[in-house]
């Protein structure tokens, strides 16, 4: 089953559409992984662009991104920030988080697209067209197991209309006012969708942010994309890509195959 909640959609009519990720010079590893995997997979005449929100990417690593993918389109912010800045939930890594949402507004009405955006610690293993919502807005659900924190921001599609603006505008609003010093992103994503006046489309959250081999193993036929998610605190970028790339996920055939 692709799609948990109000209704299932027909498959997804969409002509095109961009993919929208941040990234900074320190999550480069991922980012390479993220963009080998996904024009190995997806099916690119149905993306339009590939948006990379530049969170303090350097000079050769946009060089890198422009010349190797012809879709990649950079756009410019004036955040620039790395993950050895505090490490996980550090300054560095909140201010890409908590900026995202931003970016991703920015980039749906610049291009006037419908806007998927996943976090640049994942890798796809199938083309995930087939799974993008004709509705305004999809969200990746997980209230099965995180009932108080049922959405995660890891993946999100949506058309550019006044409906998904106003919900990207009250999300960015209820980060900004949040002053908690760990994740924002995704408890404010639920506390958008408890306060939004119209239903959105949920997906659920194996299948677009698949976490271990054994979850794949559960459904393998169903899993679009693997996220490398941190479960724990680590001080320094050398330390998370340790932890959480040749970590215990498993995916040990695909972190070779990409990085």
């Amino acid at each position: 089953m692709f799609l948990t909640g109000w209704k299932e959609p027909t498959k997804s009519s969409i002509p095109m559409y961009n993919i929208f990720l941040s990234l900074n010079s320190s999550y480069v590893p991922y980012g390479k992984m993220f963009m080998k995997s996904l024009y190995d997979v997806v099916d690119m005449s149905k993306v339009d662009k590939v948006v990379i929100a530049d969170t303090g990417l350097d000079l050769k690593d946009k060089q890198y991104f422009l010349a190797s993918y012809d879709k990649v389109d950079i756009l410019e912010t004036n955040l620039v920030s790395s993950f050895d800045e505090g490490g996980t939930w550090g300054i560095g890594w909140q201010s890409v988080v908590t900026s995202k949402a931003k970016y991703l507004l920015e980039a749906l009405k610049k291009y006037d697209t419908t806007t998927v955006m996943v976090d640049g610690d994942c890798i796809f293993l199938k083309d995930i067209s087939e799974i993008i919502s004709d509705d305004d807005i999809q969200l990746c659900y997980r209230g099965d197991e995180k009932p108080d924190n049922p959405y995660l921001g890891s993946y999100t599609a949506f058309k550019p209309t006044e409906k998904s603006y106003r919900f990207i505008e009250q999300w960015i609003k209820n980060i900004d006012s949040n002053n908690s010093e760990q994740a924002k992103e995704s408890p404010m994503l639920a506390k958008t969708v408890k306060e939004f006046d119209s239903n959105v489309i949920k997906i659920a959250r194996t299948l677009v942010s698949c976490y271990t081999i054994k979850e794949y193993n559960n459904n393998p036929d169903s899993t679009y994309i693997v996220h490398f998610k941190g479960g724990s605190l680590s001080s320094n970028i050398e330390a998370d890509i340790k932890k959480r790339i040749y970590g215990t996920h498993g995916f040990d055939k695909l972190v070779d195959k990409y990085l």
